[in-house]
């Protein structure tokens, strides 16, 4: 699917260092920074919140009108990138000569999700929770398992955040300036190939851990290799369970 970024002149508060008086003859001047002001909106014109910014390693999100602001340090160049769940992310990188004016426009494609194919019954199988099997998975102690209360310990947006420093997961950057899991225990290439990713039951093709805010996540099942995944969760021929298989539960409405 095409990317289209829009971006329109640029709000620019130039934070220069001023002449240093003789009595902080000695003292670094600040460093000069541009602060950025800027709005995300669908092509029909549809303002998006919850867009997670990131421009020169300070982050931002996007409130209910689809603004933001943030601070990046000065530099020849400046790349801004933008990730919301759905859509697909972009990452644009500005010269110092296109800085300037008002305003900094994105205009972020929805990103479609062709799920699997699925039958539907009146009687729902998922537990009350909505976890599907995750707690009876859980005391088996096959794989890796976070919980509710493992998220809200760490006061993040990124689930990655949570896993980070847990033995056997891998933090690697992406291309969309987020972070991408991957299973330490694969070799050579399959080391850094996207593992398995299943919301709720059903196949995501595509999708890293993090294109899934935290806040909507009751749990996570993670499983390095195909002997250890669940047969509802094995792909069966596509080949992908190779690089690890990661399950996502999402929380309860309300």
């Amino acid at each position: 699917m095409r990317i289209r970024a829009l971006a329109l002149p640029l709000a620019i508060a130039l934070l220069g260092a001023l002449t240093p008086s003789a009595a902080r003859a000695q003292a670094a001047p600040p460093v000069a920074a541009w602060t950025l002001i800027g709005r995300v909106e669908r092509p029909d014109g549809t303002r998006l919140d919850g867009v997670e910014v990131d421009a020169g390693g300070q982050r931002a999100r996007s409130d209910a009108d689809g603004h933001f602001r943030l601070t990046a340090t000065r530099r020849d160049t400046l790349t801004v990138f933008l990730r919301r769940l759905g859509h697909t992310p972009i990452a644009v990188t500005l010269r110092a000569e296109q800085l300037r004016g008002d305003t900094l426009l994105f205009l972020m494609e929805p990103a479609a999700q062709t799920l699997d194919a699925m039958r539907v019954d009146a009687a729902s199988r998922r537990s009350p929770l909505g976890l599907g099997g995750f707690d009876e998975r859980r005391a088996r102690g096959i794989g890796t398992f976070v919980t509710r209360d493992d998220i809200e310990r760490r006061h993040t947006s990124r689930l990655s955040d949570v896993l980070r420093g847990r033995r056997g997961i891998l933090l690697v950057r992406t291309a969309g300036g987020g972070f991408g899991v991957r299973f330490s225990i694969a070799s050579g290439r399959l080391r850094r190939c996207i593992p398995d990713l299943w919301l709720d039951g059903q196949r995501a093709r595509g999708m890293e851990l993090d294109d899934i805010p935290a806040n909507t996540v009751e749990g996570i099942e993670l499983y390095a290799t195909l002997a250890t995944v669940p047969f509802q969760f094995a792909t069966g021929g596509a080949g992908m369970e190779r690089c690890g298989t990661i399950v996502v539960w999402s929380r309860p409405p309300g």
